[in-house]
């Protein structure tokens, strides 16, 4: 994909997800199409494996209420108070809970809170593990 069209690639791959998945449009897929779109430099490719990413190893994070996402954030907010009670109490002493901290990472599946390298790393063990490593993944960064 030549970089003036990048832009036009990127957003007929949004599109075609749009319409793919039962939530419709959903922000959670900008970034891991574009960077998809920059590995492969190819529509095709880069919508399939957005589709099977966000289909089959991310259905439970990415909607349109983002309802699962609120799941995980629970959840990370517990654990940490159940296994990590030093530091939820000093998250608790600024007014701040541990889903918070790592809101970004969830939302963004990782692109833009690591390095690249970790990034890839985590996308990895989703695909392989599936998506219920993102919340210890997201305790473990913390």
């Amino acid at each position: 994909v030549a970089f003036q069209d990048f832009p036009r690639t990127l957003i007929n791959i949004l599109i075609a997800a749009a319409e793919r998945s039962p939530h419709g449009y959903c922000s959670g897929f900008v970034v891991p199409a574009a960077v998809m779109l920059l590995l492969t430099e190819d529509e095709e490719a880069s919508f399939w494996m957005l589709a099977g990413f966000t289909e089959d190893v991310l259905s439970s994070v990415i909607s349109r209420s983002c309802i699962n996402l609120y799941a995980e954030a629970k959840y990370i907010d517990l654990d940490v108070m159940l296994h990590e009670p030093e530091l939820a109490a000093h998250l608790n002493e600024g007014d701040c809970r541990p889903s918070v901290v790592v809101a970004g990472l969830l939302t963004r599946v990782g692109l833009g809170v690591l390095p690249t390298e970790s990034v890839l790393r985590l996308w990895d063990a989703l695909i392989l593990e599936g998506g219920q490593v993102l919340a210890p993944f997201s305790i473990l960064v913390m």
